[in-house]
């Protein structure tokens, strides 16, 4: 995975090589996941150039990256990423002194 930050000064994970950091959030089986599509700017029925993200099933590795399981994430393609004039993190750890 790469991290990169857009112009719009907020992260976008695409597919890569490098690692990754970030938060893993757990919720309620019943939580209804239609609410973090639409702060992402998600829909399943759109078209995905339509979409901010895409969402996607993607391995999570702990610290020590060793595999742990899988859970959603929200992932760029590389052409929004372009039209959002994002730049490569090579970090992979989005922070908000990235976005001054």
């Amino acid at each position: 995975m790469s991290n990169h930050l857009t112009a719009l000064g907020y992260p976008g994970l695409t597919e890569g090589d490098g690692w990754v950091k970030g938060i893993l959030l757990t919720f309620n089986a019943d939580y209804d996941i239609g609410l973090l599509d639409g702060l992402e700017d998600y829909q399943p029925g759109r078209y995905p150039e339509e979409n901010e993200y895409q969402r996607r099933r993607i391995p999570i590795y702990n610290l020590e990256r060793e595999l742990i399981g899988e859970a959603w994430g929200y992932m760029m393609t590389p052409a929004k990423i372009a039209f959002h004039g994002g730049i490569w993190l090579p970090s992979g750890w989005w922070t908000s002194s990235d976005r001054e």
